[in-house]
């Protein structure tokens, strides 16, 4: 959040787990800074839903013809193994229908400050690393499937060309 904040000229507004936003302290300014949350529910057959999925889409709509950044976390969840993950498809479509820029940030290290079950992340400090990837224009796409694909492909390669101090390779 605030590595992402100081690349951006105006103010990002954030797309979060809706349980950050209940979090002492931090969970106020999350909601005052205006970032987004996301509310998860259990779906019937065990998998995670988001319930606002609909509100989400109409307050980066229009954050974004306000002029602001919006960062959105594509794979929807932290990886607990530090592998890339599938990227969802819903921004892409916001993106593709709307003709939006995306500029891909890549990430290195974060998994390793917050661990799985270990929402705070304060226990584990560590070093993570960022990329930030030229702007790719919607329209160069036929689908938002082809457009989340080459992203992938994109920030994986992105990820894997970080440096890592303390010898680890990417994976």
């Amino acid at each position: 959040w605030i590595i992402a904040s100081a690349v951006f000229p105006i103010g990002p507004r954030f797309i979060a787990n809706g349980a950050l936003f209940k979090l002492p302290l931090f969970g106020m300014v999350m909601r005052l800074a205006g970032h987004i949350p996301v509310h998860f529910f259990r779906k019937e057959d065990g998998r995670w839903g988001v319930s606002n999925t609909e509100e989400i889409m109409q307050r980066a709509t229009q954050y974004l013809d306000w002029g602001f950044r919006v960062c959105i976390f594509p794979e929807g969840t932290l990886s607990k193994t530090g592998e890339l993950l599938d990227f969802k498809l819903g921004f892409f479509k916001l993106a593709h229908e709307q003709n939006r820029p995306i500029v891909p940030l890549a990430f290195w290290g974060n998994h390793d400050m917050f661990p799985p079950g270990d929402m705070y992340g304060v226990a584990d400090a560590g070093r993570s690393h960022l990329a930030v990837g030229a702007a790719v224009q919607p329209r160069d796409f036929t689908t938002p499937e082809a457009l989340r694909d080459h992203l992938h492909a994109r920030v994986k390669a992105m990820r894997d060309a970080l440096p890592n101090f303390r010898g680890l390779a990417a994976p």
